[in-house]
Protein backbone atom coordinates (compact mmCIF):
# COMPACT_ATOMS: atom_id res chain seq x y z
CA UNK A 1 0.00 0.00 0.00
CA UNK A 2 1.33 3.43 -1.01
CA UNK A 3 2.19 5.63 1.97
CA UNK A 4 0.69 9.11 2.23
CA UNK A 5 -2.24 9.97 0.02
CA UNK A 6 -4.27 13.18 -0.42
CA UNK A 7 -4.20 14.02 3.30
CA UNK A 8 -0.41 13.79 3.54
CA UNK A 9 0.04 15.88 0.39
CA UNK A 10 -2.24 18.60 1.78
CA UNK A 11 -0.26 18.68 5.03
CA UNK A 12 3.05 19.07 3.18
CA UNK A 13 1.64 21.85 0.99
CA UNK A 14 0.38 23.75 4.05
CA UNK A 15 3.81 23.45 5.71
CA UNK A 16 5.59 24.79 2.62
CA UNK A 17 3.24 27.77 2.38
CA UNK A 18 3.82 28.58 6.06
CA UNK A 19 7.61 28.64 5.52
CA UNK A 20 7.29 30.92 2.50
CA UNK A 21 4.93 33.31 4.31
CA UNK A 22 7.34 33.77 7.24
CA UNK A 23 6.30 34.81 10.76
CA UNK A 24 2.67 35.86 10.85
CA UNK A 25 0.90 38.29 13.11
CA UNK A 26 0.42 35.54 15.66
CA UNK A 27 4.06 34.50 15.64
CA UNK A 28 5.97 34.71 18.90
CA UNK A 29 9.28 35.67 17.26
CA UNK A 30 8.91 39.24 18.68
CA UNK A 31 7.20 38.02 21.84
CA UNK A 32 3.91 39.53 20.69
CA UNK A 33 5.47 43.01 20.60
CA UNK A 34 6.08 45.44 17.75
CA UNK A 35 9.47 44.97 15.98
CA UNK A 36 12.09 47.54 17.06
CA UNK A 37 12.37 50.70 14.99
CA UNK A 38 15.19 50.85 12.46
CA UNK A 39 17.29 54.00 12.08
CA UNK A 40 19.89 52.57 9.74
CA UNK A 41 18.94 55.10 7.05
CA UNK A 42 20.04 57.95 9.36
CA UNK A 43 23.54 56.72 10.18
CA UNK A 44 26.20 58.95 8.64
CA UNK A 45 23.51 61.18 7.17
CA UNK A 46 23.68 64.99 7.17
CA UNK A 47 20.46 66.91 6.48
CA UNK A 48 19.89 70.66 6.22
CA UNK A 49 16.41 71.40 7.50
CA UNK A 50 14.16 73.86 9.29
CA UNK A 51 12.62 72.26 12.39
CA UNK A 52 8.98 73.35 12.44
CA UNK A 53 7.17 72.62 15.70
CA UNK A 54 3.57 71.48 16.04
CA UNK A 55 3.06 74.77 17.94
CA UNK A 56 3.89 76.50 14.62
CA UNK A 57 7.35 77.90 15.36
CA UNK A 58 10.67 77.37 13.64
CA UNK A 59 13.50 76.38 15.98
CA UNK A 60 16.19 79.07 15.99
CA UNK A 61 19.60 79.44 17.67
CA UNK A 62 20.68 83.08 17.62
CA UNK A 63 24.15 84.63 17.49
CA UNK A 64 24.40 84.64 21.28
CA UNK A 65 23.54 80.94 21.64
CA UNK A 66 19.93 81.59 22.70
CA UNK A 67 17.35 78.99 21.71
CA UNK A 68 13.84 80.14 20.78
CA UNK A 69 11.02 79.75 18.30
CA UNK A 70 10.36 82.16 15.46
CA UNK A 71 7.43 82.63 13.08
CA UNK A 72 9.80 84.07 10.50
CA UNK A 73 10.80 81.26 8.16
CA UNK A 74 13.82 83.12 6.77
CA UNK A 75 15.28 84.19 10.10
CA UNK A 76 19.05 83.61 10.39
CA UNK A 77 19.64 80.70 12.73
CA UNK A 78 16.52 78.78 11.69
CA UNK A 79 18.35 76.56 9.20
CA UNK A 80 19.94 73.64 11.03
CA UNK A 81 22.20 70.79 10.09
CA UNK A 82 21.02 67.47 11.50
CA UNK A 83 23.98 65.10 11.59
CA UNK A 84 23.81 61.46 12.60
CA UNK A 85 26.27 60.66 15.39
CA UNK A 86 25.25 57.03 15.40
CA UNK A 87 22.10 55.12 14.58
CA UNK A 88 19.14 57.02 16.06
CA UNK A 89 21.32 59.73 17.68
CA UNK A 90 21.83 63.14 16.08
CA UNK A 91 23.52 66.49 16.64
CA UNK A 92 21.70 69.67 15.61
CA UNK A 93 23.77 72.66 14.53
CA UNK A 94 22.57 76.11 13.43
CA UNK A 95 24.16 76.69 10.02
CA UNK A 96 24.20 80.50 10.23
CA UNK A 97 25.49 80.94 13.79
CA UNK A 98 27.43 77.68 14.16
CA UNK A 99 26.07 76.82 17.62
CA UNK A 100 25.11 73.25 18.49
CA UNK A 101 21.78 72.67 20.20
CA UNK A 102 22.44 71.36 23.71
CA UNK A 103 20.52 70.48 26.88
CA UNK A 104 21.99 70.58 30.39
CA UNK A 105 21.09 68.38 33.37
CA UNK A 106 18.36 70.85 34.43
CA UNK A 107 16.64 70.42 31.07
CA UNK A 108 17.56 73.88 29.79
CA UNK A 109 18.22 74.34 26.09
CA UNK A 110 21.14 76.45 24.88
CA UNK A 111 23.64 76.86 22.09
CA UNK A 112 26.81 75.02 23.08
CA UNK A 113 29.71 77.42 23.50
CA UNK A 114 33.28 76.93 24.61
CA UNK A 115 35.57 79.08 26.70
CA UNK A 116 35.58 82.82 26.07
CA UNK A 117 38.99 84.04 25.00
CA UNK A 118 40.21 87.62 25.47
CA UNK A 119 42.44 89.08 22.81
CA UNK A 120 43.83 92.43 21.77
CA UNK A 121 42.16 93.50 18.54
CA UNK A 122 44.12 95.39 15.92
CA UNK A 123 42.70 96.60 12.64
CA UNK A 124 44.69 95.00 9.85
CA UNK A 125 44.49 94.72 6.10
CA UNK A 126 44.40 91.30 4.49
CA UNK A 127 43.60 89.70 1.16
CA UNK A 128 39.96 89.32 2.19
CA UNK A 129 39.75 92.99 3.16
CA UNK A 130 39.95 94.87 6.41
CA UNK A 131 39.24 92.90 9.58
CA UNK A 132 40.38 92.52 13.17
CA UNK A 133 43.69 90.86 13.91
CA UNK A 134 44.60 88.83 16.97
CA UNK A 135 47.64 86.69 17.81
CA UNK A 136 47.57 83.16 16.45
CA UNK A 137 47.42 80.43 19.16
CA UNK A 138 50.86 79.22 18.13
CA UNK A 139 52.26 82.72 18.45
CA UNK A 140 53.24 82.71 14.79
CA UNK A 141 51.77 85.53 12.77
CA UNK A 142 48.39 87.19 13.04
CA UNK A 143 44.89 85.88 12.35
CA UNK A 144 42.64 88.13 10.32
CA UNK A 145 39.02 88.10 11.46
CA UNK A 146 36.20 89.44 9.24
CA UNK A 147 33.71 91.74 10.99
CA UNK A 148 31.10 89.01 11.50
CA UNK A 149 32.65 85.57 11.84
CA UNK A 150 35.66 83.40 11.10
CA UNK A 151 35.34 79.63 10.58
CA UNK A 152 34.43 78.02 13.92
CA UNK A 153 34.55 81.30 15.84
CA UNK A 154 31.78 83.79 16.60
CA UNK A 155 32.57 87.45 17.19
CA UNK A 156 30.83 88.91 20.24
CA UNK A 157 30.52 92.49 19.07
CA UNK A 158 27.29 94.56 18.98
CA UNK A 159 28.52 96.44 15.90
CA UNK A 160 30.67 94.77 13.23
CA UNK A 161 32.53 98.05 12.70
CA UNK A 162 33.86 97.97 16.25
CA UNK A 163 36.74 95.73 17.32
CA UNK A 164 35.35 92.66 19.12
CA UNK A 165 36.66 91.85 22.57
CA UNK A 166 35.55 88.23 22.93
CA UNK A 167 35.59 85.14 20.79
CA UNK A 168 33.37 82.16 21.54
CA UNK A 169 34.27 78.79 20.13
CA UNK A 170 31.43 76.48 19.13
CA UNK A 171 32.02 73.30 21.09
CA UNK A 172 30.41 69.90 20.55
CA UNK A 173 29.87 68.09 23.85
CA UNK A 174 27.84 65.11 25.16
CA UNK A 175 25.05 67.62 25.95
CA UNK A 176 24.62 68.07 22.19
CA UNK A 177 23.46 64.51 21.48
CA UNK A 178 19.74 63.85 20.98
CA UNK A 179 17.77 60.71 20.29
CA UNK A 180 15.68 61.23 17.16
CA UNK A 181 12.44 59.29 16.85
CA UNK A 182 9.70 59.40 14.22
CA UNK A 183 6.32 59.49 15.96
CA UNK A 184 3.05 58.00 14.73
CA UNK A 185 1.81 61.39 13.46
CA UNK A 186 4.86 61.78 11.19
CA UNK A 187 6.58 64.39 13.38
CA UNK A 188 9.96 63.83 15.03
CA UNK A 189 10.88 64.10 18.70
CA UNK A 190 14.36 64.87 20.04
CA UNK A 191 15.27 63.70 23.55
CA UNK A 192 18.52 64.36 25.37
CA UNK A 193 20.72 61.27 25.16
CA UNK A 194 22.71 62.21 28.25
CA UNK A 195 20.13 63.53 30.73
CA UNK A 196 16.84 62.25 32.13
CA UNK A 197 14.41 63.60 34.72
CA UNK A 198 13.36 61.02 37.31
CA UNK A 199 14.08 58.30 34.79
CA UNK A 200 12.02 59.96 32.05
CA UNK A 201 13.37 61.42 28.77
CA UNK A 202 13.71 65.20 28.45
CA UNK A 203 12.67 66.56 25.06
CA UNK A 204 13.36 69.54 22.85
CA UNK A 205 10.17 71.60 23.18
CA UNK A 206 8.75 75.00 22.16
CA UNK A 207 5.58 76.14 23.94
CA UNK A 208 2.64 78.05 22.44
CA UNK A 209 4.64 81.31 22.71
CA UNK A 210 7.74 79.89 21.06
CA UNK A 211 9.73 79.65 24.29
CA UNK A 212 11.74 76.56 25.21
CA UNK A 213 10.21 74.38 27.92
CA UNK A 214 12.39 72.77 30.56
CA UNK A 215 13.01 69.15 29.73
CA UNK A 216 11.59 67.93 33.03
CA UNK A 217 8.19 69.35 32.07
CA UNK A 218 8.02 67.69 28.68
CA UNK A 219 6.51 64.46 27.44
CA UNK A 220 6.49 62.57 24.17
CA UNK A 221 2.73 63.09 24.03
CA UNK A 222 2.99 66.91 24.17
CA UNK A 223 2.60 68.55 20.76
CA UNK A 224 5.22 71.08 21.84
CA UNK A 225 7.84 68.32 21.52
CA UNK A 226 6.86 67.39 17.97
CA UNK A 227 8.92 68.80 15.09
CA UNK A 228 8.67 68.46 11.34
CA UNK A 229 12.05 68.60 9.54
CA UNK A 230 11.26 70.80 6.53
CA UNK A 231 13.40 70.81 3.41
CA UNK A 232 15.41 73.97 2.78
CA UNK A 233 14.62 75.31 -0.67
Amino acid sequence: MRSGGPAAFAACLAGALAVLAGPGSGSSIWGGRRPPRSYGHLEGDVRCRRLFSATRFFLSIDGGGGVEGTRWRERPGSIVEIRSVRVGVVAIRAVHTGFYLAMNKRGQLYGSVGQALQFKALEVQGKAGTGWGYPAPSGAGTHIVPPTSHKGWHLRSPHPAHPPSLLYQKEFSPNCKFTERIEENGYNTYASLRWRHRGRPMFLSLNSKGRPRRGGKTSRQHLSTHFLPMLVS
